[in-house]
């Protein structure tokens, strides 16, 4: 299993944070539970059979996202869900309470982490009542600081998705965040269309957000297919969240746009193994590089050396391999005196050399 969400975290003491260094995959549920609890475990068995993270959660009531109208506003145009009302898709694709409280205690006896999105105060109150502080903010919310800040109030850790946001919506989240208690901040970057095309994509965000931002930055993606995040890690994402469902065509309220359990345990192999391709900032050779180290090129002589004799450039060539000097240090011999003799074929080093050794 992979390393915890608590392991991962960045740490916020007095607002210094330490950087997120090893990928962290999260299912997300959704409505794809169909209102079948069967249906939900088996959801649950696929995300522990594809090695994720965290298994995540929605809970509201259609009331604490929307009203039940039927003005035009309030119809779906143009998605997955045209001509339905957002009462109609929210009631739905809502998750009895129950069923909260037995996936947490799932999470917690398979060690996956819990997420749950709340959708307002009440909702919110609810999902920590059963212990769990782990909280996201969905995009549609983003936009409501009074709600970001309750749940930032609560959440021990907070994810945000930022579809649609802009850049002062995520500067009042941020500045709402370290005026919180809340110890561990994830912003997500995110396109609010389902599916979403990868011409809206906007990865180059990714870097901005890890520029402007000292927290843990990631990628809530509606995209088809598994390639979105592994391009994001390039970019800098470390968090990476996928809706699942049990068949794309099964009729479940997100079944477009999510991944089947084998594409999703695929999505977090390639993750893990690509991850692994990160490593450090700092340049020098590698451990693999070891070997070809030995054979860069260093300054060899080419035409005998008799001790006292002044070096010229015609005594010394660089090739390969890297047992003499560095060649860097060509300029700097040259019109020095040769402490021994020196033959053809042998690597210069600093003893060999007056005013180096």
């Amino acid at each position: 299993m992979a390393k915890s969400y608590s392991s991962l975290k960045h740490i916020k003491t007095d607002k210094v944070m330490k950087t997120m260094e090893t990928c962290y995959v999260i299912a997300e549920i959704s409505g794809n539970h169909g209102n079948s609890w069967e249906r939900c475990l088996r959801l649950l068995d696929s995300c522990k059979w594809a090695n994720v993270n965290a298994i995540k959660t929605q809970h509201y009531r259609p009331e604490s996202i929307t009203i039940e109208s039927n003005r035009s506003e309030f119809l779906l145009r143009d998605t997955l869900w045209q001509g339905r009302t957002l009462f109609d898709i929210y009631t739905e694709g809502a998750m009895h309470f129950e069923w909260q409280g037995r996936i947490k205690k799932y999470c917690q006896e398979n060690k996956i982490d819990f997420i749950c999105t709340p959708f307002d105060s009440r909702t919110t109150d609810e999902i920590v009542s059963i212990g769990c502080k782990n909280l996201k903010v969905a995009s549609s919310e983003a936009n409501d600081i009074e709600f970001v800040r309750y749940v930032l109030k609560n959440a021990k850790k907070c994810l945000v998705s930022l579809g649609m946001a802009s850049i002062e919506e995520i500067e009042r989240i941020y500045t709402s965040y370290l005026a919180s208690n809340c110890k561990d901040l994830t912003l997500l970057q995110c396109t609010a269309a389902y599916p979403a095309p990868l011409t809206d994509a906007n990865i180059a965000r990714i870097p901005e957000l890890i520029k402007r931002y000292e927290c843990n930055v990631g990628l809530s993606d509606h995209s088809l297919g598994i390639h979105l995040p592994l391009i994001a890690m390039g970019a800098g994402a470390r968090v990476f969240e996928k809706h699942i469902t049990l068949e794309r065509s099964d009729g479940a309220l997100d079944s477009a746009f999510s991944l089947t359990p084998a594409e999703f345990k695929e999505l977090v192999y390639m993750i893990k193994e690509y991850s692994k391709t990160i490593g450090r900032k700092e340049f020098g050779p590698t451990e693999s590089e070891k070997t070809a180290y030995k054979y860069r090129r260093s300054l060899y002589v080419v035409n005998d050396i008799m001790k006292g004799d002044i070096i010229q450039r015609e005594d010394l060539r660089s090739i390969r391999p890297a047992n003499g000097l560095h060649p860097c240090m060509l300029e700097k011999v040259i019109g020095l005196r040769a402490k021994k003799d020196i033959k053809t074929g042998t690597p210069l080093t600093k003893e060999d050399v007056e005013s180096l050794s």
